[in-house]
């Protein structure tokens, strides 16, 4: 993959694309409050294998989902192609409930990539963008088939590393005509061991100090 730079961080930048179709966009949300801050006040044509798919999974009063998460590489594969339908169809074969995804780039093309696949998909979207490149956003995303209650971008940026974040949604899961609240927390963890050690601390004790919910 073409290499990496790292550009001023634009820390968070909300998603609001301009209205092309009936996408079902990420919302104007009300924020979860971060209890941390409130006490401080690969192939050409990509295929399922190159996401982690994880198998169904149970919490109290819901029925079987399934997750995955995807690293897409900005939809662009070995051949140097820029293809977001590639990355549909990955999708369709998951045929998972909630999909965390990595290196989303939109705004860059013609295309926009999350627009793209959530029009392909049919799933809500929520994104979680860390930075910029070139004209283009970057960062996380999340499609869910469940309605988003409330999101919170959390910034686990290292001093003198990359900007990163993670997503922090609550979804309103629906089984057997009950709905059930259940917390999904998406993200890209840095690349030296120490930044990741730093982020991942940071996540355990958000999730540690927030109201206790079913998680992922």
């Amino acid at each position: 993959w073409p290499a990496r730079g790292v550009l001023p961080p634009r820390w968070p930048r909300p998603f609001h694309p301009a209205g092309r179709g009936k996408m079902r966009m990420q919302p104007d949300l009300p924020p979860l409050v971060n209890p941390a801050q409130a006490a401080d006040g690969q192939c050409s044509v990509p295929d399922a294998s190159q996401a982690l798919h994880c198998g169904p999974v149970r919490t109290p009063g819901l029925a079987r989902m399934t997750v995955a998460s995807y690293n897409i590489h900005r939809a662009v594969g070995t051949d140097r192609r820029y293809r977001p339908d590639r990355i549909a169809a990955v999708l369709e074969e998951l045929s998972a409930d909630i999909v965390a995804l990595q290196e989303v780039e939109s705004g860059s093309s013609n295309v926009h990539t999350l627009e793209y696949l959530a029009g392909h998909t049919g799933m809500h979207v929520v994104s979680g963008f860390t930075r910029v490149r070139g004209n283009a956003d970057f960062g996380n995303a999340l499609l869910t088939r469940f309605a988003p209650q409330a999101v919170n971008q959390i910034d686990l940026t290292v001093k003198g590393c990359e900007a990163r974040g993670a997503i922090d949604v609550t979804l309103a899961c629906t089984a057997s005509g009950h709905i059930s609240a259940l917390r999904v927390i998406a993200t890209h963890l840095g690349l030296r061991p120490g930044e990741r050690r730093h982020q991942v601390q940071q996540l355990l004790n958000y999730i540690a100090a927030a109201p206790p919910l079913p998680t992922i």
